[in-house]
C-alpha cells in the first residue's frame, strides 16, 4: 500500500475515533460535605456540637434524559446507575452519543421506576447482591445512607433505606438540573445539606416504604446541584 494512502487512512481513523468519543458526555457524581468532597468513615465536626460519620452511601440515578429548551434531544438506554461512595468506578460514566446534540437541561430520577420494580430483580446495577433490593413486594431501595451522629457524648446510629413505588408510598423523585457545560457534567450531592434538614435523633431509622420515606426522599432530591458551571 502507498505510504501516503496509509498515513491518510490512519489519520482519518484517528479523527473518526476522536469525533466518536466527543459525542459521549461524561457524567460524574461527587458526594459533598458542604463545599468539600465527602469521604466514608471520616468525622465531620461542623454541625454545631455534633460529630457526623458516614458508613454507607448508595443511591440509584435512572431515566437520564437531556433537553434543549424543553425539547428532548437524548434519552439514555437501560438507564440504571447505582452510585456507591465505596466504589469510585460507580461515580463516573459516559452517556454514549449523548453529546451529539447540544442541551441545557439534564433530567433524571432518584430511584427505580415502578415498571422495573414490578418486573422483579434484574442484573447489573439492579442485581440484588448489590444490597439495594428488599423483595418483589417492596422493590428496590432508592437511597441508602448509614452512619452515626455524636452529640453531648451520646451516639445515635442512623439507617435510612428509602424506597417504595406504590400509591402514597411512591418515593421516586424527578430531578431537573440546568446545564452549561454539556460535555463534562459534575453533579454534586450535598450530604451536609440533607442532614441539616432532618432530625436524626428523633427518627434514626427508616427501613421500609412509608410516608416518612417519601418525605425524606423529597429532601434528598433538593441536595443535588451542578458544580462545574
Amino acid at each position: 500500500m502507498n505510504k501516503r494512502i496509509l498515513i491518510f487512512l490512519v489519520f482519518f481513523g484517528v479523527i473518526n475515533v476522536t469525533a466518536k468519543e466527543n459525542k459521549d458526555v461524561i457524567v460524574s457524581i461527587i458526594p459533598l460535605w458542604g463545599e468539600e468532597k465527602l469521604a466514608l468513615n471520616r468525622i465531620y465536626n461542623d454541625l454545631n456540637t455534633s460529630q457526623f460519620k458516614l458508613k454507607i452511601l448508595k443511591f440509584y440515578i435512572t431515566g437520564i434524559t437531556t433537553f434543549k429548551d424543553e425539547r428532548n434531544v437524548y434519552s439514555e438506554k437501560n438507564s440504571y446507575h447505582l452510585i456507591d461512595l465505596a466504589n469510585k468506578n460507580s461515580l463516573t460514566w459516559h452517556l454514549q452519543k449523548g453529546g451529539k446534540k447540544k442541551f441545557n437541561t439534564l433530567n433524571f430520577q432518584l430511584g427505580v421506576d415502578s415498571l422495573t420494580n414490578e418486573s422483579g430483580a434484574r442484573a447489573g446495577d439492579l442485581d440484588p447482591t448489590k444490597g439495594m433490593y428488599w423483595s418483589w413486594q417492596s422493590g428496590y431501595i432508592n437511597f441508602k445512607m448509614e452512619g452515626s451522629l455524636e452529640a453531648n457524648d451520646n451516639t445515635t446510629k442512623f439507617d435510612y433505606h428509602l424506597g417504595g413505588y406504590q400509591g402514597k408510598f411512591n418515593s421516586i423523585q424527578n430531578i431537573s438540573l440546568n446545564i452549561k457545560n454539556s460535555k463534562v457534567i459534575q453533579i454534586g450531592f450535598d450530604v451536609k445539606a440533607f442532614i441539616k434538614m432532618i432530625s436524626i435523633q428523633s427518627n434514626p431509622k427508616i427501613m421500609s416504604p412509608s410516608l416518612k420515606a417519601v418525605e425524606l426522599s423529597k429532601l434528598v432530591a433538593k441536595c443535588f446541584r451542578i458544580i462545574n458551571g
